[in-house]
């Protein structure tokens, strides 16, 4: 799906093809981008922007609203369990815009659209227990552990935490 959504400081919406270049060199330079994007190899993040397989998932741009420039991206996707819900693959922000609350504003967008146009009340996200930054943002964030997911070879350390937040707005 594509997903479209605009706010006074950042909007989501599909990543441009001459944004795709930037994935590629995320992903080549940060070591934090393969544990924001599940190990994937970049390849595979541009078959799933090109090519979304299903209807609710979707791989979109973070960009700045005033000069359009691509800082990020974020990609998930919506489900209906027993109740509707968001799941969280991955968000990402260039090393050059951390700490400067996009990622967190983007996050406040992607939510408000999630209650408003799905009627999703919770979000979950996985992250790798080796990511204490991504941790320490999600927490941040409002997020808290509900699971921990055990790594078939317990002593490397690559267990995988799953994490829920409540929709509030």
């Amino acid at each position: 799906m594509d997903l479209s959504v605009a706010g006074k400081f950042v909007k989501l919406c599909p990543i441009r093809e001459s944004d795709i270049s930037l994935i590629n060199r995320w992903y080549q330079q940060d070591e934090s981008f393969r544990y924001a994007a599940g190990e994937k190899k970049p390849e595979d993040i541009v078959i799933q922007i090109k090519q979304p397989s299903r209807f609710t998932s979707f791989v979109s741009g973070i960009y700045r609203t005033g000069d359009n420039i691509c800082i990020g991206m974020i990609a998930g996707e919506f489900k209906k369990a027993c109740e509707p819900l968001l799941w969280i693959r991955t968000i990402f922000v260039d090393t050059c815009w951390r700490r400067k609350h996009y990622g967190t504003t983007a996050l406040q967008l992607l939510f408000r659209y999630s209650r408003e146009v799905y009627q999703a009340e919770r979000v979950y996200i996985s992250v790798d227990k080796r990511n204490a930054a991504g941790t320490a943002f999600w927490i941040n964030s409002g997020f808290s552990c509900v699971k921990v997911l055990k790594a078939a070879d317990a002593d490397d350390g690559n267990d995988v935490i799953i994490m829920e937040k409540v929709i509030r707005l």
